[in-house]
């Protein structure tokens, strides 16, 4: 814990700066730390991308990995903006929770929800969900590349979360190819208990999967013929979020 501070406190160092950038001995300065330890930290950084170094022994600056995180942070903004009015539609529909989360290529994280009754397992905003087990992760899946779905199941451990837990890797395939059809998928008390979730994927102008619409309710509410019945006013939903998105303007 004591290092992981000390890599903030350089790190925060560059969010007071007039200037761009800063030498070593400045760094070490503005941060309370000895030069070795700021030398050690900040070549590590610098390796990874988060700070950058023009010249052997000159001046450190931001590097490029914070654009990334800043266009995350853009991302995940837009696409809460513009799905809000849609969320509330629905949820006046179908009386369940509606939520959207985002998707970076890597992770799907909650981003908001709209409910009228509100469900004790709503994730934290910035919370991660693993793909294999939820219906928002079966369709990031069934958008990524066959490598990568390989690559994706030979890393990935499939622990059951519930009894109904699919951890067959045929199957999963299976209904990932469905999910890619039909820009729509389930889970039916894979990653919650007594509970079922419908998933529609978000596009931008760009036609890449940006997000999901995903709406959760309990299994004495959400059916598996009441799932039937919403499934496409929530794939409906997915696409009116699109299209303001971008998504088709060319």
């Amino acid at each position: 814990m004591k290092s992981l501070n000390k890599v903030l406190d350089i790190l925060e160092v560059f969010l007071t700066l007039n200037d761009a950038e800063i030498r070593l001995s400045e760094l070490a300065k503005m941060s309370n730390l000895n030069k070795a330890t700021v030398y050690h930290i900040v070549s590590v950084l610098v390796e990874r991308g988060y700070l950058a170094q023009m010249e052997r022994r000159g001046k450190y600056s931001l590097g490029t990995k914070f654009l990334g995180y800043s266009a995350a942070i853009k991302r995940k903004s837009k696409i809460r903006d513009i799905a809000l009015p849609h969320l509330l539609a629905l949820n006046k529909s179908i009386k369940e929770a509606v939520a959207v989360f985002s998707w970076d290529g890597e992770k799907v994280m909650f981003v908001d929800e709209v409910h009228s009754r509100p469900l004790k397992i709503t994730p934290e905003p910035g919370a991660h969900i693993p793909l294999y087990c939820s219906s928002v992760g079966k369709l990031a899946l069934a958008n990524m590349t066959p490598k990568d779905v390989e690559k994706y199941f030979n890393k990935t451990e499939l622990t059951p979360q519930t009894r109904n837990t699919i951890t067959d890797i045929n199957v999963l395939k299976k209904q990932i190819r469905v999910a890619a059809k039909e820009n729509l998928a389930f889970d039916d008390e894979e990653m919650y208990a007594k509970t079922r979730s419908i998933a529609g994927g978000i596009r931008d102008a760009g036609e890449e999967l940006v997000g999901f619409i995903h709406v959760l309710g309990p299994t004495r509410r959400l059916t598996r013929s009441i799932v039937k019945k919403i499934a496409p006013e929530i794939k409906h939903c997915a696409m009116e979020i699109s299209l303001d998105m971008g998504y088709g303007r060319k």
